[in-house]
């Protein structure tokens, strides 16, 4: 029990240091991007939807981040049978959207249409809690929203070509976290599991636990 008391406790602090450094990466970066970089050719753009991207991915990366603090602080004692894991989860799929949408092997005209199905999905959904919670001024502001998304879409030369209650997007399909977490991260097999974990599936905790039972925990020296 100790050496898992000591593995965790090396995790964590690995974390945190991992953490502080990207915090002084970001604090050193200079302001402009940098000379013929994708981020210096796409600030030009006159697309406002092109560097939006930007904006949306640093709050979805600072969300995975965000993520990953929470993770330290939900395997310490009183440590979460079940928490933590659906945390790694949250933090893959925030993840996953950041970094699709700030691609750099993604041409401009791409990464505006992504902004456009990621807007558009977020709309359908902010609908969605409207007609829960029976607000139906706040279904005909979302609506509105959507239409408005869908003349930018068209006049930038954009084709609607998903179904008006579908969350595909607009000129691209909007992939599934899942598909996401595929393409971009490469971890489809890993968020299967957490998946299943969070959605209570007794398998999911028992290949999950069995596999975890395999893993010798390695510490570093003091």
């Amino acid at each position: 029990m100790s050496s898992t008391r000591d593995a965790v406790r090396a995790m964590c602090m690995a974390i945190e240091q991992y953490l502080d450094g990207v915090t002084e990466v970001v604090r050193a970066w200079p302001a402009a991007p940098a000379t013929d970089s994708v981020a210096a050719k796409e600030a030009i753009s006159t697309s406002r939807f092109v560097m939006m991207a930007a904006s949306h991915a640093a709050l979805s990366i600072e969300d995975g981040g965000d993520h990953l603090i929470g993770l330290t602080k939900l395997v310490v004692e009183p440590a979460t049978a079940t928490a933590c894991f659906t945390c790694i989860r949250s933090m893959l799929e925030s993840c996953a959207i950041g970094a699709w949408l700030v691609d750099p092997d993604t041409d401009p005209l791409k990464r505006q249409a992504r902004v456009f199905a990621f807007k558009r999905s977020g709309i359908l959904e902010c609908r969605k809690f409207a007609s829960c919670i029976a607000d139906s001024a706040m279904e005909f502001e979302f609506d509105k929203k959507i239409t408005l998304l869908e003349q930018e879409a068209t006049a930038a030369g954009f084709s609607l070509t998903v179904p008006p209650d579908s969350k595909s997007g607009i000129g691209i399909k909007m992939p599934g976290a899942t598909e996401m977490i595929r393409d971009v991260l490469g971890l489809d097999e890993n968020y299967r599991l957490l998946s299943g974990i969070a959605h209570g599936h007794q398998w999911a905790r028992q290949i999950m636990y069995k596999q975890a039972s395999k893993i010798r925990p390695v510490v570093g020296p003091d």
